[in-house]
């Protein structure tokens, strides 16, 4: 079972919104990113599941993580 999540999204309102129903439903966010990015210097891959935007600003886009995600062996979906 899915317990922790991140979500990766470059704007805001969206970001919220996907956390408020994420928590709602029992689960807990322990991070967010708002660019590929940030989430690939930043993330220290202490998740069970990530929720990723596929537009998103910067150069990289959300299939870049996916690359990377499955590179790891971690869940993800769109």
């Amino acid at each position: 079972m899915f317990k922790k999540i991140i979500i990766i999204e470059d704007e805001m309102f969206v970001l919220m919104h996907l956390k408020k129903i994420v928590t709602s439903l029992g689960y807990k966010v322990v991070d967010t990113f708002f660019s590929a990015e940030d989430f690939l210097l930043e993330s220290n891959w202490n998740f069970d599941v990530a929720i990723i935007d596929i537009l998103l600003s910067g150069k990289l886009t959300g299939l870049d993580v996916a690359k990377e995600l499955r590179k790891k062996h971690k869940p993800f979906f769109f």
